[in-house]
């Protein structure tokens, strides 16, 4: 061990003043001085990473064998075990502690200490903007101009922490702090070209998200490593969500594709999580960071929307938005636009009365809580709001109306001040009403059951919600190509029962069953019924012209045998003219010479 006589304590006072009484900072002092020892067995990853850093070399954000990479390890060893450890946040508190106890082992640690300082401080140039790099999620920047968002968090109800839904959802996230965004290291490109990260939750339940084949052994041998799929498992796919680096909040604190079910007087509902709370966050927008996800997206060559971008593509999958965000719209962010950012900052976490009020006033509405909804169904009138729709009963079947929600949509895209909005208002008008479609009939309640039977009984099995967001994916998509509303639908609902079908290896999900389902409820608008009349025809003829053909070819294969037939006859003598006796016995003699040789 080195001489530590030469030591001087007052050059760390940038990092923990010695004279400060704050409880957080010498909490967070003290807990940097306890990751010390995993910063000298790190140094060796750390200190050349540092200095390709410095000569502008990229390097990754955690070194593989670096003393982030080695606290990750051990940190998820932990939790293994049902215990919990807490990773580094970059605070200045922090950090001084790292480095003073980092000193103390030895000295030659100091200077990788230094370098991870030096690298956690460097800066480069995009845009219009400053970014600021870091290491694991602190940021200490302050922003030149930030815009309000809204996030929707789990809350430990124990300890009050916050973690993210679905994504790095083990990382608390603090309040009053800035945060940089990191890019997962658990991301895989999956068989259609796109990349995908895994999804589950802080509590290590299912997340949500697609079912995502997996491409090969590497990457079902990273997901076991992970902790996303058993040891041995020999799965062929996983539920996960695209790939688009950022924290992701929203415009308005509604997210009505996020929620457990729940069956209240007869009705299955989403509602909002217990854990589930909703918290104002600040996001930077000192970077144009919009117009650069806005090229990247092609442009709509036919329909309503034909000259415009295609908003499910205006998106930046290979870098953080550091320094700004940009707005991206797609099948589940039916409530308005997604904000992806570089950093965020939580201000406060907002009551349900807050949340309702905010909502109320842009003519939105949040997933009622289970607890609201029981004191509605125990009151005289069972009212249980607009999430349940009013039907008619006509010759037993049901037909839907437009519900409350979507009517509320409906005026708010009426009263749009410019086209943009009107059509982001229809948009989000739309994808209500497929929800409606499913959820007001009997479609939901028969696909769910599908799902049970062709999962047998597993937990992380995929429900009716996860076949509607794909459903209203597979519609953006149709609209984005031209097609009205009717037959986007119907497309959409082919789409996704194919691949259903696909991922279960089984005929289970019936195309026709869930079509002539959800023409009981859609509303309206949509037109679904000359829509489905139209590809009900479509089909007719199709398989009236498959037939045809099956037949024209049956008749040539007839033509072909009987053409061979007479050429035989005339080989061996018999003529056309030939009574039927002779032309017998032409033949049997044939036979005899044949069986004879």
């Amino acid at each position: 061990m080195a001489d530590r006589s030469d030591f001087d304590p007052e050059a760390f006072d940038f990092a923990m003043p010695r004279t400060s009484t704050d409880p957080k900072q010498a909490g967070e002092f003290v807990r940097g001085a306890k990751y010390a020892p995993f910063d000298l067995l790190g140094m060796f990853a750390d200190i050349p990473a540092a200095a390709m850093s410095a000569v502008g070399v990229p390097i990754p954000e955690k070194p593989f064998l670096g003393s982030e990479y080695l606290i990750d390890k051990y940190a998820d060893l932990v939790e293994a075990f049902g215990s919990s450890y807490d990773r580094p946040t970059g605070s200045t508190a922090e950090t001084g502690g790292r480095l003073v106890g980092g000193a103390a082992l030895d000295p030659a640690l100091l200077a990788a200490g230094i370098g991870r300082t030096f690298a956690r401080t460097t800066t480069k140039t995009r845009g219009s903007g400053i970014e600021k790099k870091g290491v694991g999620s602190a940021q200490d920047k302050e922003f030149i101009k930030t815009r309000k968002a809204y996030k929707l968090f789990e809350q430990d109800p124990e300890t009050g922490t916050l973690y993210p839904l679905f994504v790095d959802a083990k990382t608390p996230v603090r309040v009053g702090e800035w945060q940089k965004a990191t890019l997962p290291d658990t991301a895989f490109t999956a068989p259609n070209g796109k990349q995908y990260v895994p999804s589950k939750k802080w509590d290590g339940k299912a997340g949500t998200g697609d079912s995502i084949a997996i491409p090969d052994q590497a990457t079902r041998e990273m997901l076991i490593e992970k902790g996303f799929l058993p040891q041995g498992s020999t799965a062929k796919s996983i539920k996960a969500v695209a790939l688009r680096p950022g924290w992701h909040s929203g415009e308005f604190p509604v997210a009505s594709h996020i929620g457990p079910e729940e069956v209240v007087m007869g009705q299955k509902m989403k509602t909002r999580g217990p854990n589930q709370v909703w918290a104002e966050v600040e996001v930077p927008d000192d970077v144009d960071w919009q117009a650069l996800a806005n090229e990247r997206a092609s442009i709509v060559k036919s329909g309503a929307r034909k000259g415009e971008i295609n908003r499910a593509e205006a998106q930046i999958t290979d870098e953080l938005p550091l320094g700004g965000s940009y707005k991206y719209q797609q099948g589940q962010a039916r409530d308005g636009n997604w904000i992806i950012s570089g950093e965020m900052r939580v201000n406060r976490v907002l009551d349900d009365d807050e949340v309702r009020s905010i909502n109320e006033s842009a003519g939105m509405q949040d997933l009622p809580r289970l607890t609201e909804l029981m004191k509605k169904s125990e009151a005289p009138s069972s009212d249980l709001g607009p999430s349940v729709a009013s039907k008619e009963v006509l010759e037993g079947d049901i037909v839907g109306g437009k519900t409350k929600q979507y009517e509320t949509l409906e005026s708010k895209a009426d009263q749009s001040l410019s086209e943009a909005e009107r059509l982001a208002r229809q948009e989000m008008m739309e994808q209500q009403g497929i929800t409606d479609a499913f959820m007001e009939g009997k479609a939901g309640l028969n696909i769910d059951k599908t799902f049970e039977w062709v999962s047998r009984g597993d937990e992380g099995a995929y429900n009716s919600d996860d076949f509607i967001d794909g459903v209203i994916d597979s519609f953006g998509a149709a609209r984005g190509q031209g097609m009205d509303r009717g037959d986007a639908l119907v497309t959409a609902v082919r789409e996704q029962t194919a691949s259903y079908n696909n991922i279960y290896g089984t005929n289970a999900f019936d195309e026709t069953s869930i079509l002539n389902d959800i023409e009981n409820s859609v509303n309206e608008d949509f037109g679904f019924g000359e829509a489905l009349s139209r590809y009900r025809e479509g089909q007719a003829n199709r398989q009236a012209l498959e037939s045809e053909l099956s037949s024209a070819r049956s008749q040539a294969r007839q033509a072909d045998m009987e053409a061979q037939r007479n050429r035989f006859r005339q080989s061996i003598g018999i003529t056309d003219d030939m009574p039927e006796a002779e032309a017998a016995r032409i033949m049997q003699e044939y036979a005899n010479k044949q069986q004879a040789g």
